[in-house]
C-alpha cells in the first residue's frame, strides 16, 4: 500500500510539473474569457513556457486583444514538407537524396524533441540572459509531448526561453504584443532580441512571400543546415539578410505557383503581405472610367447669325460643278466613242465636287 501511495504522489507531482512547463495563453493570462471561437483556435498554438520572460498576464491580454482587432485566422500559410514534394517547389532541394531524406525522417519524434531541447539549451547558453528571446516554431505537434518530457525530466531552459508555436501568423502577433507592452512600461530600457527558432528533421518550405513587420525588429529567424543544404526555405521578398541565419531564401516560378493557386481556389499569386496580419484581399487596380459618349440627336449645332445665313446664300448662287474627268481623245469608231461617250458620262455624274468662285 505505501509503495502504490508513492507512486501516485510521483505520478501527481509528475503531472504537476508537466502542467508547469508549458502553458496556455488563457492559463497565462489567469483563465481570459475568450468568446470568439475563430480567436480560440489562434491562441491554441501557442503555448508559454512558465516563468518565462512571456509569462506574463499582460502580453496574453494583449495578444488576445490583437487576434480579435486585426482577424487573424489559424493555419493561413501553407507550409509543405517532405523532399518529394518540395523538389517541385523548390529547385535548391534537387539535390536531395532519399537517403538524407531516412536520415532526416529518423530524427522525428523522441529524437526531434532531444535535438531542440539541446539547440536551445546550446544557444541560451551563449546568450545574453535578459536581452535574448527564444520562440520556436514547427508546424507539427506531435514532437510537442516528447518536448514536454523533456523539460520535465531535464528541467527548464530559463527564463530566456518564451514558448512553442505551431503558426507562424499567431507567434508573429504575440511578438508585436510583447513589444507594445515592454516598450510602453520599459521605455528607457533596451528592447530584447526576438530569435524565431525553426527546427526541422525533413525540409520545411514556405511559399507565401512574408514581410517582417519593421516593430519585430531587432529580430532573427534561425534555422539549421543538413549535409550543406538548408532545412528551411522562405518567400521572404527584400529581407535584410541580417534577419535570417541558416535559413533558404527563395521565389518560386510561375509554374509552381500555378499549381498551388488552384490547389488553395485562388487565380493569381498573391502579393507580398505583412506577417501577423489578416490575409488581404488581391484587389484588382482601378480602370480609370471615360465620360459617357453624348448622343448624337443630343449634339445641337449653334443657330447662325441673320447677317451669316445671308452670306451662304450668296455662295451658294455662285456655286457650278466642275468636271473631274476630261473628254477622252481614245478610238476612231462609232463603238469606241459610244463607250467613252458613256463612261464620261458615268464618271461626270459620280464625280462631282463643288468650287468656290
Amino acid at each position: 500500500m505505501m509503495l502504490f501511495e508513492q507512486r501516485k504522489k510521483k505520478v501527481l507531482e509528475l503531472a504537476e510539473q508537466t502542467n508547469d512547463a508549458l502553458k496556455t495563453i488563457q492559463e497565462v493570462g489567469q483563465k481570459l474569457n475568450v468568446t470568439s471561437d475563430t480567436v480560440k483556435k489562434v491562441i491554441e498554438t501557442i503555448k508559454i513556457a512558465a516563468n518565462s520572460f512571456g509569462d506574463k498576464a499582460v502580453y496574453a491580454s494583449a495578444f488576445t486583444g490583437t487576434v480579435g482587432a486585426v482577424g487573424i485566422a489559424a493555419n493561413m500559410i501553407a507550409t509543405y514538407q517532405g523532399v518529394g514534394e518540395l523538389r517541385a517547389i523548390a529547385g535548391h532541394l534537387k539535390s536531395m537524396s532519399e537517403t538524407q531524406r531516412a536520415e532526416l525522417a529518423l530524427a522525428g519524434g523522441t529524437a526531434f524533441a532531444e535535438n531542440i531541447y539541446v539547440m536551445l539549451k546550446s544557444k541560451i547558453e551563449k546568450s545574453d540572459p535578459e536581452l535574448d528571446w527564444f520562440f520556436v516554431y514547427h508546424p507539427d505537434t506531435d514532437w510537442t509531448y516528447h518536448f514536454e518530457e523533456k523539460l520535465r525530466t531535464k528541467g527548464l531552459l530559463g527564463r530566456n526561453f518564451i514558448g512553442i508555436v505551431h503558426d507562424l501568423d499567431a507567434l508573429v502577433a504575440f511578438m508585436s504584443s510583447v513589444r507594445d507592452v515592454y516598450g510602453s512600461r520599459h521605455p528607457r530600457r533596451r528592447p530584447p532580441f526576438f530569435h524565431l527558432v525553426i527546427p526541422a528533421y525533413e525540409p520545411i518550405v514556405i511559399p507565401t512571400p512574408l514581410l517582417i513587420p519593421e516593430k519585430l525588429h531587432p529580430f532573427r529567424i534561425e534555422g539549421d543546415i543538413h549535409r550543406g543544404t538548408y532545412l528551411v526555405w522562405m518567400n521572404l521578398p527584400g529581407v535584410d539578410e541580417k534577419a535570417v541565419q541558416n535559413i533558404g531564401v527563395f521565389q518560386p516560378p510561375r509554374s509552381i505557383w500555378d499549381n498551388i493557386m488552384v490547389q488553395v481556389g485562388l487565380v493569381q499569386t498573391p502579393p507580398p503581405r505583412f506577417l501577423g496580419a489578416s490575409a488581404q484581399k488581391i484587389e484588382q487596380p482601378q480602370v480609370p472610367q471615360l465620360p459617357e459618349p453624348t448622343p448624337v440627336a443630343a449634339i445641337t449645332a449653334p443657330e447662325p447669325e441673320k447677317g451669316e445665313i445671308s452670306s451662304l446664300k450668296a455662295s451658294r448662287g455662285s456655286m457650278r460643278r466642275a468636271q473631274t474627268y476630261q473628254d477622252s481623245e481614245a478610238g476612231s469608231t462609232n463603238s469606241s466613242r459610244s463607250h467613252s461617250h458613256r463612261r464620261r458620262r458615268r464618271h461626270r455624274s459620280n464625280s462631282v465636287s463643288y468650287i468656290f468662285t
